[in-house]
């Protein structure tokens, strides 16, 4: 998920673009408004109004939401962003990043410790070569 660079830092979008901008629906958006993740705008017609920090960080939640990160550890993370920098920011999302690995290694463990117990296997199939006579 990307978001493209607006022509000029000023310049604010309405919900649907920042829809296709960030390929989340206007609810999630909305959402992570309402929970205070992003700031908006609204115009002189109250609508909501999108400029590019809220659109990077639309597309930040987006991406942490990929890796599995709660909305708990997102705005955690965001409030280390808003407090002490994008830096900090990095080593933050890196540190949960890897205990989200750990934790993902450690369900796949289980998961294929049940399987073996049910006598199935987890690993890929190799399709057996069968001689052919002449």
């Amino acid at each position: 998920m990307t978001v493209r660079t607006l022509t000029a830092p000023d310049v604010c979008v309405a919900i649907g673009e920042a829809r296709r901008r960030t390929g989340m629906t206007s609810r999630a958006i909305r959402f992570y408004e309402d929970m205070g993740l992003i700031r908006t705008g609204r115009n002189d017609r109250g609508l909501r109004r999108y400029d590019q920090g809220a659109l990077d960080r639309l597309a930040y939640i987006g991406q942490a939401r990929q890796a599995g990160l709660t909305i708990v550890q997102i705005a955690d993370l965001l409030a280390v962003a808003d407090r002490d920098g994008q830096a900090r920011l990095v080593a933050s999302t890196l540190d949960l990043y890897r205990a989200r690995v750990v934790e993902l290694q450690a369900q796949l463990e289980a998961v294929a410790a049940s399987a073996a117990a049910l006598g199935v296997s987890l690993e890929p199939q190799r399709p057996q070569l069968v001689a052919l006579r002449a």
